[in-house]
């Protein structure tokens, strides 16, 4: 190779690395920035209902769930809803919605999701977070709001 091809090559890659800087954010977008939790919310000790963990803060205001940590007596079940009114009596939760916990057939009864990253679990805006459970049962829920 000459000194000239090898500068022609130079100039070609330096050429190259610059218009891929300038194409490459147009193709694949911006990166969005991960949500982190910073709140923590428990349910009263031993709750044996339908109990609310985190209350809206405001009618615009979504609780985004990153994590929880639940534990029941063996034979109980746990699952989360959203709503309004005392306790999510409104219950607003489409079907499915976030984690029904089941009991363990090996009598593992604490359930830990300690994710700090938000996955996309959240409330409707201006809905409380509010748990059920079947049996006494404990439950921490680590969330932030938007």
């Amino acid at each position: 190779m000459t000194t000239k091809q090898a500068q022609l090559t130079v100039v070609f890659v330096v050429w190259l690395v610059g218009l891929l800087l300038i194409w490459a954010p147009h193709v694949y977008g911006q990166q969005s920035q991960a949500i982190y939790c910073d709140q923590q919310a428990s349910a009263p000790a031993g709750f044996t209902t339908k109990v609310t963990v985190v209350a809206a803060p405001s009618i615009s205001t979504r609780i985004l769930v990153c994590g929880w940590v639940l534990s029941m007596q063996a034979g109980g079940t746990i699952t989360f809803q959203y709503g309004t009114g005392g306790d999510c009596a409104t219950n607003n939760s489409p079907a499915n919605w976030g984690p029904t916990v089941l009991p363990s057939p090996n009598n593992v009864n604490t359930f830990v999701d300690s994710s700090s990253i938000w996955r996309g679990m959240a409330t409707a805006p201006g809905n409380d977070l509010c748990v059920t459970a079947t049996n006494a049962s404990n439950a921490t829920v680590y969330y932030t709001t938007r």
